[in-house]
């Protein structure tokens, strides 16, 4: 029986090329995350629906925390890595504790919260596709 062959060749030549502004990216993933940390502050500073201590009322399951002393509202951090890559983070121990709950409290709305509802409230995809040009 004899055998088969099938041989494919490509020529690339001619295929456009590509190229992507970074700063235009690195611009758009900080303007999200000092959004986020805006929306964070402002839903910190709306009052909660939580339990009452004294004069302070606690955050309930599923909102955003209250301020109690400050701490929270200023630890918000945006940060960027890179050009294409960010994040925002808080250096309190209790910062984790409120994003992903405990034995004994459920978790809070956090930074993961706030960055969806700024990249909602202003997608910009426009300012994205700006960033690639096709040659």
């Amino acid at each position: 029986m004899a055998g088969v062959s099938v041989t494919i060749t490509v020529d690339v030549g001619d295929l456009p090329t590509v190229s992507i502004d970074e700063d235009v990216i690195a611009d758009w993933i900080e303007g999200r995350l000092n959004d986020a940390r805006n929306v964070f502050i402002q839903h910190m500073t709306e009052g909660g629906s939580g339990i009452t201590y004294g004069d302070h009322v606690a955050s309930a399951p599923g909102e955003y925390p209250q301020s109690w002393d400050g701490g929270l509202i200023n630890s918000p951090m945006p940060e960027m890595h890179g050009t294409r890559s960010g994040s925002l983070t808080s250096d309190l121990i209790y910062a984790g504790y409120l994003t992903t709950g405990t034995t004994k409290m459920a978790p809070r709305q956090m930074f993961a919260e706030a960055l969806d509802e700024s990249i909602s409230a202003r997608p910009e995809e426009d300012a994205l596709r700006a960033a690639v040009k096709i040659e």
